[in-house]
């Protein structure tokens, strides 16, 4: 992690991720803001190209959060299962708050004032289940020394 987005306060509620673009210094950059950009938006058709031309599915931003991780925060089912389809996506990565995928689509559902993104939130949910993700207390418990 770099000195700029190390100093960035992670405690703070997830942001959007166009800073990460705003901040790139070279192409790597500007790819792997693009895929977060992409798993935000609900953008499948990006994301499948970025995989298919190398990216990897674990790339991490400023918080430690993968694609999927955003993809489980926002509801973006299509997002979150086309990641899942790459062999070495890891369901139960953890962030830098030590919260896996499933804890983040789980996290505040009841809050959620717009309809699609709780349903779409339920949803990733139970596929992020279907493909063995954890949440963070269970995964750590089960697994102390950290992803396998």
């Amino acid at each position: 992690m770099d000195a700029a987005v190390g100093a960035k306060d992670l405690t703070l509620p997830p942001a959007k991720v166009l800073f990460l673009a705003e901040e790139a210094q070279d192409y790597e950059s500007e790819r792997v803001a693009s895929v977060f950009y992409a798993a935000e938006r609900g953008d499948v058709d990006m994301i499948a190209m970025q995989l298919e031309f190398g990216m990897s599915p674990n790339v991490r931003d400023g918080y430690g959060r993968t694609p999927l991780h955003l993809a489980a925060l926002l509801g973006q089912y299509e997002v979150a299962q086309k990641l899942l389809e790459h062999a070495k996506c890891n369901v139960n990565a953890l962030d830098a708050h030590g919260r896996t995928p499933l804890g983040l689509a789980m996290l505040e559902q009841k809050l959620v004032v717009q309809e699609p993104v709780r349903e779409g939130k339920l949803k990733v949910a139970g596929l992020l289940r279907n493909k063995g993700g954890r949440q963070a207390a269970l995964y750590q418990k089960e697994y102390p020394s950290g992803p396998a």
